[in-house]
């Protein structure tokens, strides 16, 4: 019996082994796709115009109370 469990144990390590290399095949992947999106979104963001928001200078006490529900 004590062959079978070498075998075993042999067998599992060399599992555990190539699911970790492809673990890591796939971690780098993913490691570049989100690189190279990120770069995209900040790229694509020099090109998007937000409009500008032009605030009037009057101010109602009202306002503040709207933002907090505590009150």
């Amino acid at each position: 019996m004590p062959i079978f469990e070498d075998a075993i144990q042999i067998l599992v390590s060399v599992i555990m082994r190539k699911s970790i290399s492809i673990f890591c095949e796939v971690a780098y992947l993913l490691l570049g796709i989100v690189s190279i999106s990120n770069q995209m979104i900040r790229f694509s963001s020099l090109f998007i115009r937000r409009p500008n928001v032009v605030y009037s200078g009057q101010y109602s006490s009202m306002s503040s109370m709207f933002a907090r529900r505590d009150r």
